[in-house]
């Protein structure tokens, strides 16, 4: 048996393919589009097997792989919609396909500001997965506010606390209290281990991912430049999909044996600075 990591050469896929690697796993699959301007650094760093474009991947899947499918467009705009429906297809068709041995990347995005109706297509697919995996054999990961080492490639996509730390003019929308539940890419890797690691005993269905403790965009600001912010105004466009507060809820992960504790704030970004 494999391990198969799609999205492997984006930010939390990277991450986890040498989270594995550390481990002592090297039989790994990895699938993502290869673009030697962007991803041959990460690549020369990564132990693999194979890498598979996802077009071949989808296509030959095997039964006996574990697949920890991180691959998609990660963009919350609507002007996306395709690529989103792109999404869902994708995950459902694998899910029908193999069965078994899926942890998939679904969202916070998919609670909106209700905790029911996601406020973006991104949102609305992933929840349609979500629907779709419901009572089936596998898992679903809703990542929070995922920031840490390995976004260089992210761009405008980047985390805000990446985007601080590396001199960005940041200005907040007014006045910052907006919450977040920001989680560390390291603690997030550790966690779909562990799934994967005990995938047999823990129940299946949707996780949430993250702290369980949200902060705001001003303490995160301040923690980081060490001044008050410069605030702005929301556009009306952004306000309408704009998610207020996002907080993890990790009964399910510690119902299901998950012991690990989750760095906090000031934690995650001490380890950036090293």
């Amino acid at each position: 048996m494999s391990i198969v990591v799609t999205g492997a050469l984006g930010f939390i896929g990277g991450n986890f393919v040498k989270f594995l690697n550390n481990k002592g796993f090297t039989d790994i699959i990895i699938v993502d589009y290869f673009d030697a301007s962007i991803h041959s650094k990460l690549l020369s760093e990564l132990k693999y097997k194979e890498l598979q474009t996802p077009e071949f991947f989808f296509e030959n899947a095997k039964k006996e792989d574990f697949v920890i499918h991180l691959g998609a467009c990660s963009s919350t705009s609507n002007s996306l919609s395709e690529k989103h429906e792109k999404n869902y297809n994708e995950a459902i068709n694998l899910i029908e396909k193999k069965k078994t041995n899926i942890i998939y990347a679904s969202s916070a995005a998919t609670y909106g500001n209700d905790g029911v109706n996601p406020l973006n297509t991104y949102g609305v697919c992933k929840k349609k997965i979500d629907e779709f995996a419901k009572g089936k054999d596998v898992i679903g990961l809703r990542f929070f506010n995922v920031y840490g080492n390995g976004e260089d490639n992210k761009g405008s996509m980047a985390s805000m606390i990446y985007k601080m730390l590396h001199n960005a003019d940041t200005k907040l929308f007014k006045y910052g209290e907006q919450l977040r539940d920001f989680v560390y890419v390291g603690d997030v890797v550790e966690t779909i281990y562990y799934l994967m690691n005990n995938f047999n005993k823990v129940e299946k269905g949707t996780y949430d991912v993250g702290t369980g403790q949200p902060v705001s965009f001003y303490e995160v600001y301040k923690l980081i430049m060490n001044k008050d912010p410069e605030y702005i105004d929301m556009p009306l466009e952004i306000k309408k999909y704009f998610q207020v507060n996002t907080k993890a809820d990790l009964t399910k992960l510690r119902k299901n044996g998950y012991p690990n504790k989750f760095r906090t704030i000031k934690e995650g970004i001490k380890e950036m600075r090293k």
